[in-house]
């Protein structure tokens, strides 16, 4: 019996930690080819120009925290990356009605459990041996827009970076580099 308390006291305190947050990681095993329309919504858009060439993979996830209702997707076989840094697209799928929301580059995206304007927020993360970048986005009712970013150089962390940034997530390869003040 005592081990019986201990069981159902492990669950108790363990089972409201699980997180509602799915991950992507531009090098992950397991990326599939894309459903047709979502692949159309991503060659279409501007972010695709000049990489016509690149096969499409990733996976459904939940971006609006009730369903399956999205995919995230990169490119297959590092077909345009960087130094571990792929594109990213999120594409909203509702009943076949594909439409982009957000695309940028980057290692790694979460999605949150706090929702803006009926879809969830994200974190995307890129990075090298040298450097780490993190950028926090909120939907605001059209696409993703970036709210903050944060950078560690060479293990010197908490360098903010355009904070807040009212540019919005649509362009890839990004359009100007981010340029990391020294720190005394």
């Amino acid at each position: 019996m005592k081990l019986h308390a201990t069981y159902v006291a492990l669950v108790i305190i363990l089972v409201p930690t699980v997180s509602l947050a799915e991950d992507f990681n531009v090098e992950e095993q397991g990326l599939a080819p894309l459903p047709k329309n979502v692949e159309s919504t991503i060659r279409n858009d501007k972010s695709f120009a000049g990489i016509q060439n690149c096969s499409l993979i990733g996976k459904a996830v939940n971006i609006t925290g009730q369903n399956i209702s999205g995919f995230v997707a990169t490119t297959k076989d590092g077909c345009a990356w960087g130094a571990a840094t792929g594109p990213i697209w999120v594409v909203h799928d509702a009943k076949q009605n594909s439409k982009m929301v957000l695309n940028y580059g980057g290692n790694s995206l979460t999605l949150g459990t706090q929702i803006e304007n009926g879809f969830r927020n994200i974190t995307i993360t890129e990075g090298t041996a040298g450097w780490h970048s993190e950028s926090q986005w909120k939907f605001d009712g059209t696409s993703y827009a970036k709210i903050t970013e944060t950078s560690d150089v060479n293990g010197k962390s908490g360098l903010p970076l355009n904070t807040p940034s009212p540019r919005k997530a649509r362009h890839f390869p990004k359009s100007e580099p981010i340029v990391v003040p020294p720190r005394e």
